[in-house]
């Protein structure tokens, strides 16, 4: 969650203005709002950059791709398909960004998994992780996505997505 923590309008953003969290909620109420955040289903910036931003794993047998704060059960081993997509503010679109991939699917420890740069044209890309394997818990994994760039003025910004976490059932024979 991206707080705003403002006080003072004369010398500080108003909220929403440079830190926002973007709930994705399955419906307008407050109910909604308090699943979305009990699932993780959302996601956060520091600064005014992009106004959309959508993170999926998709895997052999899903009938439908995953998205942060849900969880996802393959076999051992399958390959996972990451997907983002981005819409920019317009004001910040002459900017790269890069989408940095976080994990412990790899080699079971949280590290980089994969970077990819979007040049200012470009709003999506994927990766994929080759052979998912569990962290140390040994039975699930998870991936997120961090997102740098630039807001209009040049200042630094980041998006933080919450994870995707993947259960392992038994490979099948």
């Amino acid at each position: 969650i991206a707080s705003s923590d403002f006080h003072k309008p004369e010398t500080e953003y108003t909220p929403c203005e440079f830190s926002r969290t973007v709930l994705i909620t399955p419906e307008a109420t407050p109910a909604g709002v308090l699943k979305a955040l009990h699932a993780g289903s959302f996601w956060a910036s520091q600064g005014r950059f992009i106004d959309y931003l959508l993170f999926t794993a998709q895997a052999e047998g899903l009938e439908v791709p995953a998205s942060p704060g849900e969880t996802i059960r393959v076999a051992l081993g399958t390959p996972l398909r990451l997907r983002f997509a981005i819409e920019r503010f317009a004001d910040a679109g002459a900017h790269p960004l890069t989408v940095e991939v976080i994990g412990n699917c790899k080699s079971g420890k949280p590290e980089p998994l994969a970077k990819l740069t979007l040049e200012a044209k470009q709003s999506d890309g994927e990766t994929t992780i080759a052979a998912a394997s569990p962290g140390a818990d040994g039975t699930s994994c998870y991936v997120r996505a961090r997102v740098r760039g630039q807001t209009a003025k040049g200042e630094p910004a980041l998006a933080y997505l919450n994870p995707i976490r993947v259960r392992f059932a038994a490979p099948k024979s």
